[in-house]
């Protein structure tokens, strides 16, 4: 049975994008101890600095933020070479781990604040994000978001489902749909329902993955860059209609993820 407007039963926020106007907001290693480098709205300094990230920290330790170095420098080849971005600009990592400096910022960033999430993005070249234990995930999604726009400054949630499954992909941040009671329930979120606004309905969040893997699976990585550039035309780019592709999504779920009763 599939139902549209699924119930949620595991939330996952990380990022926020707004456009207001004609103004586009996105939602060897060595050490810099020396003169620091503030935010503009918060005391940040620059910590540490490689050949692809700049690292700015509230904190005063880089070891604070050493796991979400390694998950940017050791994902950076594999996420670039999979989308064919091997030209992106240094990338700015503004890491904040006081949660009401980062809030602040987003709100005068965005004009709101985006319950729950944890980083956004503000360009092809600069991610934001707040410490937690998730930070090295978390991180990962965003420089993926980084990597869209470099690729399509157009993409940001444009389709919002096709930005949040390339990003949930890349990032290898997997949830088994058998935990979620309403995908055992057969009630499979549509690509409308994917598309959703982020008050709205986070479900993207949960099934975005094993989205994107159904996609790479049947059509390879190349596809997931070829919707990213003609923002998300699934009849353009994999030659189905939107109804075939969550046809195929929803009986190949049920084989790999979701099996009945034997």
């Amino acid at each position: 049975m599939r139902k549209k407007n699924p119930a949620k039963s595991i939330q996952r926020i990380t990022s926020a994008f707004v456009i207001t106007g004609v103004l586009l907001l996105f939602l060897g290693c060595k050490s810099n101890s020396g003169p620091t480098e503030p935010d503009d709205r918060s005391v940040l300094r620059l910590i540490a600095s490689t050949l692809h990230f700049e690292y700015y920290f509230d904190g005063p330790d880089q070891s604070q933020i050493q796991s979400v170095m390694n998950a940017l420098e050791g994902n950076y080849d594999r996420i670039t070479s999979d989308l064919a971005a091997f030209d992106m600009p240094v990338v700015r990592a503004k890491i904040w781990s006081d949660g009401t400096g980062f809030y602040n910022t987003m709100e005068e960033d965005l004009g709101r604040i985006f319950a729950g999430a944890k980083g956004y993005v503000m360009g092809p070249d600069e991610l934001r994000l707040l410490l937690t234990h998730r930070g090295d995930v978390n991180a990962v999604h965003e420089f993926v978001h980084c990597v869209s726009l470099h690729l399509n400054d157009t993409i940001a949630n444009n389709p919002r489902w096709l930005w949040e499954t390339v990003a949930l992909y890349l990032s290898q941040d997997f949830i088994n749909p058998n935990l979620l009671s309403y995908m055992k329930a057969g009630n499979y979120p549509t690509i409308d329902d994917l598309n959703s606004s982020y008050n709205l309905d986070q479900s993207v969040y949960e099934v975005g993955y094993v989205l994107g893997e159904y996609i790479v699976e049947n059509w390879g990585i190349v596809a997931l860059r070829d919707l990213l550039l003609q923002n998300g035309d699934i009849q353009a780019v994999l030659g189905i209609s939107v109804q075939d592709l969550e046809t195929g999504w929803f009986d190949w779920l049920e084989k790999k993820y979701l099996p009945g009763p034997s």
